[in-house]
């Protein structure tokens, strides 16, 4: 009876190549997010609203899953005070599960962005004039080829202005939302 042993000869190459397809490197750091207001001063009874943005800056596709719920974290954290002018007011805060977009995980190529625009008053409503600091955290997925499904997690602090509004530019813009 002969036995054949299969003999082959490993290479540097060789063995890096087979790490880099089984210990592919995840992409975190390569998907970023951040928030912004999409104005530095508001009138008082005018909606406020951010911009959220998410950047694939790395060198393969990810898909964004739209669920936030995570049982590290909860979908998105919002805290909100006013810091003058004569006194600070209280501060306020929510943390809710949401949708950050309806349908199927959205495909982020890499280079791309993608944005969303969201009310910054959605809970609370803004009545004085002042200025607010707001504090803003994202919980969510993304998964990639080589690095499976990952957490994303990603934090902003905005500051901005709320004036005196004049009570037909108010009413006008108010109506321009509600279509």
């Amino acid at each position: 009876m002969k036995m054949y042993f299969l003999s082959f000869r490993l290479t540097s190459g060789f063995v890096t190549l087979l790490l880099t397809l089984i210990i592919a490197p995840p992409v975190t750091g390569q998907v970023t997010g951040r928030f912004y207001p999409n104005k530095e001063s508001y009138a008082v009874g005018e909606p406020l609203t951010f911009t959220m943005e998410i950047k694939n800056a790395g060198s393969e596709v990810v898909y964004l899953f739209a669920d936030t719920p995570l049982q590290s974290g909860n979908g998105l954290s919002f805290a909100m005070q006013r810091t003058a002018p004569q006194s600070a007011g209280a501060a306020c805060g929510i943390t809710w599960n949401t949708r950050l977009w309806e349908g199927d995980p959205y495909e982020l190529k890499p280079g791309e962005t993608f944005a969303a625009q969201w009310p910054l008053d959605f809970w609370y409503r803004i009545e004085h004039e002042g200025t607010y600091k707001t504090g803003i955290t994202c919980h969510t997925r993304f998964s990639s080829l080589r690095g499976g499904i990952q957490e994303l997690q990603f934090s902003s602090d905005l500051q901005f202005n709320v004036v005196p509004g004049d009570p037909a530019n108010v009413e006008g813009g108010v109506a321009d939302i509600r279509g």
